[in-house]
């Protein structure tokens, strides 16, 4: 079964994702740009970003045989080692959400 990454940048104007092959199948099957989430309530955008932008990439993977390995994520401000969100300028409603943790 091929293996597959989803790949996230979290702009303050954009939102970008891809689903990308991993291995020697290595390119993009899918890719997203829509507005970027800063204009949205905290539950609302991480609703939004699970829903319409990941799930949607998972499904395309899943639909051409493969199985999520993993998943890069780009956002402006700083992470904690653990993975929440300690400061954005962009997204500054999403300060406190474990990304990581929102991400499984």
């Amino acid at each position: 079964m091929r293996e597959f990454a989803v790949v996230l940048d979290l702009g303050g104007t954009n939102l970008r994702a891809a689903g990308c092959w991993l291995g020697e199948d290595d390119g993009f099957f899918s890719r997203i740009t829509t507005r970027s989430i800063s204009h949205l309530p905290r539950e609302e955008g991480m609703r939004f970003l699970k829903e319409e932008v990941i799930g949607k990439i998972l499904e395309r993977g899943r639909d051409e045989g493969g199985r999520a390995k993993g998943a890069v994520l780009g956002v402006p401000g700083w992470v904690t080692p653990e993975g929440e969100l300690a400061f954005s300028p962009h997204l500054p409603q999403l300060k406190g959400v474990n990304l990581i943790g929102e991400m499984d």
